[in-house]
């Protein structure tokens, strides 16, 4: 005999019996303590259990018993068995036995799975767009499969959302379900109502108080006329965030207003972020000890998304002043322009630096994860008590740069990535044609890959290489701007910059060419916030070429501990120098914000 099966999918109403008596006003302070499953053949308990709130109690964790809970559970068990071909499965039987001295009760369920239905034969129609193979592909039942309900909807899911990404925006899929059940068989039928495509008429937004509206209409990917696709609302979605000047975005498709109109309105509703912003912070590093920040920016300048600010910043080794400006759309592209001028002075392990500097950098972002720009340095520096043999007390250092960049980042999270990869190429040339008194190449390669392989556990690695030419007939590179490893952020077993050529008064030399590599860090979250991690680095910088060799690397081994607070990652780390040399020390101790990479 055949009969027909709902349309809708839905759960076949269950009679649980519970044989017991009323515990009385006391009933919900009863523990669950065993939970007893019988006639799954199928499934084992323990997979059955994960489907449940009414669980055994345990030795940290007391479960008390709900009637309620225990009959959403034993729907659950049928749903799931359904869901897996078992159109048949019911609950033959539950039975709860109350313990009233231990204040406790033993639950126990009789299942009955029944037979398993299998797909007999799927097919399709009403389609032209699309051949019938192109979309049965996307549904994920064949003949000869168990027959699953979840894998059917979203089968019909895939094929609405393949007309949609063409514009087809009203296209409809209905099934027809014949079940056999003397042979536990079934036959599946898919009418397709695919409509018309859409085209997008007008385009409003709501919400802007401070946003002019065309800051908006340049970030989307479509405009009036053009056929309306999901995928592209949702890339103007994505475009839109970005900006950041929105705390919420939504572009939603409004509803025809008559059955043979095609074409739609899309409604763009906007939550404003909030503009200024007022930043102070203090903390504390091995390498800087106290440290602050005071900034005041604002990131949507007169409702232009033009950015502006002025930040001041001091440490033990650092001081500076600094201002900015953004340009997101540079002559109505997109090409951003950041411009920045800064004051500052720096105190090097071999020298102290008095700097002057303005920057400009012209970039844009290709595809999702691409990004290019090419920056134009001006820095005059004047280095004073410098410690090297090599170099005079004082001396001037003033840079005319021209960089040109690529990065690629497909990082989760830009702060505590648990998969992806971030690479970037550099490619700096000084001196020559742009004056100033260095002139040099460099090149520098990173690359930074994570994975996860457990709920609470990322592996990752990251790499740096770097070399520095000569240009123009120079033969030395300014201490200012040399390669150097070692501290917190590198080669963690050493102290700030100490690895690499030293003075002989012990004082970091730096060098032309430089490799650090982190093989393998270990980040492991222990409870919520806090997190460990178990590392292994090695590097050297070197002057000359010749004097390069994988005999020379230093390798520094360490375990840390990591607190993820609401101002950031807080980083303590402990390293060992696994090959001392000399008076180096054996060990250290770094405090550091955010992750080494």
């Amino acid at each position: 005999m055949k009969t027909r099966l709902p349309v809708i999918i839905c759960l076949t109403g269950l009679m649980i019996g519970i044989g017991f008596c009323s515990p009385s006003r006391a009933e919900d302070k009863l523990r669950v303590r065993s939970v007893s499953i019988t006639g799954n053949d199928v499934y084992d308990q323990a997979r059955l259990q994960r489907l449940m709130l009414t669980v055994p109690s345990g030795f940290l964790r007391r479960v008390r018993f709900f009637p309620e809970i225990l009959a959403d559970d034993c729907a659950n068990l049928i749903a799931f068995y359904q869901d897996n071909g078992y159109l048949e499965a019911r609950i033959a039987d539950t039975t709860v036995t109350i313990d009233s001295l231990d204040r406790s009760v033993s639950v126990q369920i009789a299942l009955n799975e029944g037979e398993r239905t299998f797909v007999d034969t799927i097919g399709l129609s009403g389609n032209t767009i699309f051949t019938a193979d192109e979309l049965l592909s996307s549904v994920g039942l064949s003949p000869g499969e168990p027959y699953r309900r979840s894998a059917l909807q979203r089968g019909m899911l895939n094929i609405v959302a393949r007309y949609g990404a063409r514009g087809y925006v009203d296209a409809a899929v209905k099934p027809d379900v014949t079940l056999d059940s003397l042979n536990h068989r079934v036959s599946v039928a898919l009418r397709v109502t695919e409509g018309k495509p859409a085209t997008i008429r007008d385009i409003r937004t709501e919400g802007l108080s401070h946003t002019r509206s065309h800051v908006v209409m340049r970030e989307l990917a479509f405009a009036r006329g053009d056929t309306a696709r999901p995928a592209r609302l949702l890339e103007s979605q994505r475009r839109l965030y970005r900006t950041n000047l929105f705390k919420s975005v939504f572009l939603r498709l409004q509803p025809a207003p008559d059955s043979t109109a095609t074409e739609r309105d899309v409604l763009i509703e906007c939550t404003e972020a909030e503009t200024g912003a007022f930043n102070a912070a203090i903390g504390y590093g091995s390498v800087e000890r106290v440290s602050g920040r005071v900034e005041i920016a604002t990131r949507n300048l007169m409702g232009t998304a033009r950015q502006i600010g002025l930040s001041l910043a001091a440490s033990r080794i650092s001081r500076s002043i600094e201002g900015s400006f953004t340009e997101p759309w540079t002559f109505g592209t997109r090409w951003r322009t950041d411009l920045s001028a800064l004051y500052g002075f720096l105190d090097e392990p071999g020298y102290e630096a008095e700097r002057w500097m303005v920057r400009s950098v012209l970039g844009r972002q290709i595809g999702r994860n691409t990004n290019i720009a090419l920056a134009l340095r001006t820095e005059n520096a004047i280095l004073r008590n410098v410690m090297t043999d090599e170099t005079p007390k004082d001396v001037g250092s003033n840079t005319r740069s021209l960089t040109a960049s690529l990065r690629y980042d497909t990082r989760d999270n830009f702060f505590a990535p648990a998969h992806g990869f971030y690479g970037e190429w550099i490619n700096e040339v000084a001196g020559a044609l742009l004056g100033g008194t260095n002139s040099f190449t460099r090149t520098v390669i990173r690359g930074k890959g994570f994975v996860s392989v457990a709920r609470a556990t990322v592996l990752g690695s990251s790499v740096e290489l770097g070399w520095i030419g000569f240009l123009g007939g120079a033969d030395s590179i300014p201490l200012n701007e040399r390669f150097y490893a070692g501290g917190p952020l590198s080669l963690r077993g050493f102290d700030y910059q100490s690895v690499g050529p030293l003075s002989e008064s012990d004082a970091p030399l730096g060098g032309r060419y430089k490799l650090v590599w982190t093989v393998l860090e270990i980040r492991q979250v222990i409870y919520k916030m806090f997190g460990a991690a178990a590392f292994f680095d090695l590097g050297n910088v070197w002057s000359h070429a010749d004097a390069i060799s994988l005999s020379d690397l230093r390798t520094a081994a360490g375990i840390g501990l990591r607190a993820g607070t609401p101002i950031g990652i807080v980083r303590i780390d402990f390293a060992v120098n696994l090959d001392p040399r000399g008076d180096e020390p054996p060990n250290r101790w770094h405090i550091a914000a955010g992750h080494a990479f």
